[in-house]
């Protein structure tokens, strides 16, 4: 595990990478219990894909990435900053023993 995290410290140094935690004590939230990832393509189009624990399927409606893209920034509302993300991240380096 240990390499895992230390793993996401490495990353988050690039330009292009955001790792923010959102702590259970923020409570429920919409995108619990799955997964989002929002692309943007080359030729400009957006899509989602939106996983759970038995499905996944992509999200192509302009509408409907436009409501992933809401929510996604309403969880990173809720999250630590970059930086207290980070430090969170760090803490459990540690315990992990590196």
């Amino acid at each position: 595990m240990a390499r895992q995290i230390d793993h996401l410290v490495q990353v988050v140094k690039k330009p292009n990478i955001t790792i923010q935690v959102l702590p259970f004590e923020q409570g429920l939230h919409s995108m619990l219990g799955g997964s989002l990832t929002l692309l943007s393509l080359k030729n400009g189009a957006e899509v989602g894909l939106v996983e759970s624990f038995k499905t996944g399927h992509p999200v192509e409606s302009p509408k409907k990435v436009v409501e992933l893209v809401q929510i996604f920034e309403m969880a990173c509302s809720k999250a630590f900053s970059e930086p207290e993300s980070l430090e969170v991240i760090r803490g459990y380096l540690k315990e992990y023993g590196k």
